[in-house]
């Protein structure tokens, strides 16, 4: 179908499409005939500790002119919201009742704090706002993976919940860089953990995993790379005495993350919320073959496409020593690192490629025609 992504990110692969209203200042048209970029203009808000920018597209009444006037004028059979969080979907709700074309969102990132009385208010924010101006209006809900899922069933409504499909989002970027990387798996130096520090992503857990392993691979060496916005898990090293061991790097290129994981021996991809998921760092390891240890559960995406323990992933229970005892298996076999190295590259491009996933797409927006 004919369609319009409102969006914030790069999707530029996922549909036979017409307009693409975004945001985004980097995104290229490559390919003009067929797809159309229009670009909104938000307010920028820098948010010192936290963002580098906060964009508030809603706030600019030019917008909700512009939407309107693009689809009116493109008058496309679906809308799709690409991250329902993102505030630019309040002028296309307008825009999509005033010309009754149904609008359909995905859903990316769970708002939660491992704080139990922040959590209660952003649950609370979140049934308030969410609950009630954006899912009563939306035709479909797209769950990028199982655990958004169920978020929506225990935070929102049955009526929400009975609208959500589980569709899971690609890697992005040029396959081929991650393609043309061959893996050594005989090498054993580091772990790589890619992230800003944050509460639902504090590496606590994984830095007293790395401890454990310390006592038997001595050499070993934990890579952190992200901002740190709590200082949880430094203080945490120094007082296990491994602060030398456990490197914090700081935020870097992406080139450069991309570099540092195609050295990594193994890849820490630990969410400390309330749900996990697998994240677009994790994908990117295993397309270039690093075995990555994560609290994911196996049925992550439903019955698109289970991974398998030991197999395409080793998966992380909240226990730390059994946990830790488990990558040992892995540390000491060169042969089980690179089993589950290349099963998990196989996994990634057989179910998390974009032509698939743009297929499942198309299925799922024609059977809502």
């Amino acid at each position: 179908p004919r369609l319009t992504l409102a969006s914030s990110s790069a999707a530029s692969d996922v549909y036979k499409r017409q307009t693409l209203i975004t945001i985004n200042e980097k995104l290229k048209n490559q390919n003009k005939e067929k797809f159309q970029i229009i670009r909104l203009n938000p307010i920028r808000v820098p948010l010192k500790n936290f963002f580098k920018h906060l964009t508030f597209t809603s706030l600019n009444p030019k917008n909700y002119i512009r939407i309107y006037k693009e689809l009116n004028e493109n008058k496309p059979e679906k809308i799709l919201v690409v991250n329902h969080y993102l505030d630019i979907i309040i002028p296309t709700i307008l825009a999509s009742k005033f010309l009754k074309i149904p609008l359909y969102v995905t859903i990316g990132t769970q708002i939660q704090s491992n704080n139990v009385f922040k959590n209660f208010i952003l649950n609370l924010i979140d049934k308030l706002i969410v609950g009630n101006i954006i899912f009563p209006f939306v035709e479909g809900i797209i769950c990028w993976d199982s655990e958004i899922q169920r978020y929506i069933s225990e935070i929102h409504s049955r009526k929400a919940l009975s609208k959500t499909k589980i569709i899971p989002f690609g890697v992005n970027g040029d396959l081929s860089e991650f393609l043309s990387h061959k893996h050594n798996y005989f090498n054993v130096n580091y772990i790589i953990g890619v992230g800003g520090i944050i509460d639902q992503r504090n590496f606590i857990f994984s830095i007293k995993v790395f401890n454990e392993l310390l006592k038997e691979f001595p050499d070993l060496s934990y890579l952190i790379i992200g901002n740190e916005y709590i200082p949880d898990a430094r203080n945490l090293a120094n007082q296990l005495g491994i602060g030398k061991k456990v490197i914090f790097m700081g935020e870097r290129p992406h080139k450069e993350v991309l570099s540092k994981i195609k050295e990594a021996t193994l890849g820490f991809s630990l969410a400390t919320g309330r749900y996990s998921g697998l994240g677009t760092v994790s994908m990117e390891k295993m397309l270039m073959g690093v075995p990555i240890i994560s609290n994911a559960k196996e049925e992550l995406f439903g019955e698109y496409a289970k991974i398998q323990d030991m197999k395409t992933y080793i998966f992380s229970t909240k226990d730390v020593f059994e946990t830790a005892e488990k990558i040992k298996t892995v540390l000491k076999s060169e042969k089980l690192r690179k089993e589950i190295g290349q099963n998990g590259k196989k996994y990634i491009l057989k179910n998390l490629n974009w032509k698939k996933i743009a297929n499942i797409y198309t299925s799922y927006l024609a059977e809502n025609e």
